[in-house]
Formats: structure tokens, C-alpha cells, sequence
């Protein structure tokens, strides 16, 4: 058990103790009589909770969230193709695209997004090594922006459906339960409404890991269309309350192209992103190396929009 006790001047005490075997509400009974005045009805961690797709939140503070234990091992290039695994994976997401959207959540967040990040853009790195590669392998602000316009221009035309996106489901955030059979969603920093087919095409992207990046690693149009089934098939299945649910073949060949469509939006989101994180960042981690494997595989694959022009 764990006694709270007053230890210094200014320090509440708490006549209260936490019992071993009943954590969760001693814990509860502590954070609201520690700070009463917190809200958490926006917080997202809340929301998915609420929604069947999260942990319980217990208490957020400045630099951090105490939500609920999620057990699990985190996926790796192995795991996320595995039969064991993907359905469930596909399935989770399908469930997380079904929350609710609020009345002010009708329109995509990626495009103010990209050009926030676009506008942090540093414009020097100190260290010489760096400044020769950014100047070497990183477009000018201007013309960044132009493949944001021509990006949009194209894919906010396509007519994925506007739904709740994780936006950031790497495969560290995701967790498989092999005893529950289960998967959970963690970190949800950047979750917001957003294409249905980035998120998917985001997922995708990760099949290529981060440490080691590999891209020959991104899912075959065979597996894609497996995991896209299995996707379809349970979002629709709660979208519209009914277990006898088709799915023509028509309906999976057009999210599998505006899939791959939407994967270089994720390749631009993430590289933008890594370049801010590279001046800014205290983390052991070459951002700037990061941004610019994703700018090339963006740019390797750009004739995919091209012809949609």
C-alpha cells in the first residue's frame, strides 16, 4: 500500500490511503482532490475511451497523460504482416474511422497541418555536415509549397471520406495482445479528422520501419487487398449496424488506389515534420536523414499523381 503524507511546506496532505488491491479508484480519489479543476472531455485519449477504442484517462498534467495500462508488444516489419496479427490491425482502424466527428471536425486537418510544419522549416543547420546535406537534398520553401498545392489539388478531389484518423499509426503505436488475440492504438497526439485513405496509406508506409527504413518492404497490392477487405468489411459492418455486409470488388480496387495515392501525402506529412523535429528535437535521432529518405520516396513515386493531372 502507499501512505501520502505531508513532507514539506506547502504540500497538501491527504488523509486517504490506496489499498493494494484497489488502485484504480484510490488513485482516481487522489488526482481529483489534487487538481478538481481539470477538464478532460477534449482530451483525445477520453474521447476513444469513450468510443470502445482507448485506454481510460486518469489525469493529464503539463508534460504528459495517466491512462490505463495497455498490455501488449509492440509490432515490428514481421508482425504487421502476419495473418495473426493484420485483421486485427484492420479491424481496429475500421473501428477508430467509426468515432464520431464533432460539428466543427467536417474538413481535413492535413493540409493546415503540412503548412505549419512547412512554415517551421528551418533555414541553416550549425553543423556543416547537415547544412551541405539539407541544401543538397531539400527543396526551397517555395517550391515545397507548390508540391503541397499540387497535392491537395489532387487527392482532397478524390472523395475519401473525412472520419477520425489516428494520423500517426507507426508500428510502435500499435500493440498485439497474442494471449487476448487483440489489438490497442496508442499516442494519439496527432488524431483528428483526416482522409480515411491516409490513414490506411500512412499505416502502410510504416511497413518500411523507421531505425532501418526500407521501402521494398511496403505491402504488395495482394496483401493490401486482403487487409482492405477485412478493413472494409468491418467499418461498414458498424457504420451500418448489420453483419451481412458485401463487399464488391469495384469498391476495394478504388480504396487501394486512393490509398497509394494518399502514401505520398505521408511521405511529404513526415518529412516536413522530421525537418522541424531536426533543429528542435533533444531525441538521439538523424531528423534531417529521416526527411529526406521520405522526400525521395515521395518524389520517386510522384508520377502516381501525375497522372491524375
Amino acid at each position: 500500500m502507499f501512505h501520502m503524507n505531508k513532507v514539506a511546506m506547502n504540500v497538501n496532505e491527504l488523509s486517504f490511503k490506496i489499498e493494494e488491491h484497489d488502485l484504480i479508484p484510490g488513485s482516481l480519489h487522489i488526482v481529483h482532490s489534487l487538481r478538481p479543476s481539470w477538464k478532460l472531455e477534449n482530451v483525445n485519449v477520453k474521447r476513444l475511451y469513450e468510443a470502445g477504442c482507448g485506454s481510460k484517462l486518469y489525469a493529464i498534467f503539463k508534460n504528459g497523460l495517466a491512462y490505463e495500462y495497455v498490455k501488449g508488444k509492440v509490432l515490428d516489419t514481421a508482425s504487421c504482416r502476419s495473418e495473426k496479427v493484420y485483421p486485427h490491425v484492420a479491424e481496429q482502424l475500421a473501428k477508430f474511422h467509426t468515432v464520431p466527428l464533432k460539428i466543427n471536425e467536417g474538413t481535413s486537418i492535413l493540409w493546415d497541418k503540412m503548412r505549419l510544419f512547412l512554415s517551421l522549416k528551418p533555414s541553416k543547420f550549425l553543423q556543416e555536415e547537415q547544412q551541405e546535406r539539407f541544401l543538397k537534398k531539400v527543396l526551397p520553401k517555395n517550391e515545397l509549397e507548390r508540391e503541397i498545392s499540387l497535392m491537395e489539388g489532387i487527392l482532397s478531389k478524390l472523395g475519401s471520406p473525412i472520419v477520425f484518423c489516428h494520423n500517426d499509426l507507426l508500428l510502435a503505436n500499435i500493440l498485439y495482445d497474442a494471449q487476448g488475440c487483440a489489438v490497442s492504438f496508442i499516442d494519439f497526439e496527432y488524431a483528428g479528422p483526416n482522409y480515411m485513405a491516409f490513414d490506411i496509406a500512412n499505416h502502410f508506409n510504416e511497413f518500411a520501419g523507421v531505425d532501418t527504413v526500407d521501402y521494398s518492404l511496403y505491402p504488395s497490392d495482394e496483401f493490401q487487398i486482403e487487409w482492405l477487405k477485412v478493413y472494409l468489411r468491418y467499418y461498414k459492418s458498424l457504420k451500418y449496424s448489420s453483419e451481412n455486409i458485401s463487399i464488391a470488388h469495384e469498391e476495394v480496387t478504388i480504396l487501394c488506389k486512393h490509398v497509394n495515392l494518399f502514401s505520398l501525402a505521408s511521405h511529404f506529412f513526415w518529412a516536413l515534420w522530421a525537418l522541424v523535429q531536426a533543429t528542435q528535437s533533444t531525441i538521439d535521432f538523424d531528423f534531417l536523414g529521416y526527411a529526406i529518405v521520405r522526400f525521395d520516396e515521395y518524389f520517386s513515386k510522384k508520377k502516381l499523381l501525375l497522372v491524375h493531372c
